[in-house]
């Protein structure tokens, strides 16, 4: 019996808000780059695609948005929400 084992990868399609965040190619872990400011801009929006790689490759999107909200301590927390 032959298994074939595909590899996913990920990345995010560049936009404004992108440039706000990362994303880990193999594992689809979306950090962010820099500080996030609910004062300055409380929801980001990112497309992410993930693809294989058969011949020919499958490929997706979906929607993160990314939500900032306050913490009691002055610094912000981020939470995500995937819209398929």
């Amino acid at each position: 019996m032959c298994v074939n084992t595909l590899q996913v990868s990920y990345g995010i399609v560049p936009s404004v808000d992108a440039e706000a965040f990362m994303i880990d190619a193999s594992s689809g872990v979306v950090t962010s780059t820099r500080e996030l400011d609910r004062d300055t801009k409380s929801e980001y929006q990112l497309t992410v695609q993930a693809s294989d790689d058969a011949l020919p490759p499958l490929t997706g999107l979906t929607t993160v948005t990314v939500y900032v909200t306050s913490r009691l301590n002055g610094h912000s927390q981020a939470t995500q929400t995937n819209h398929m």
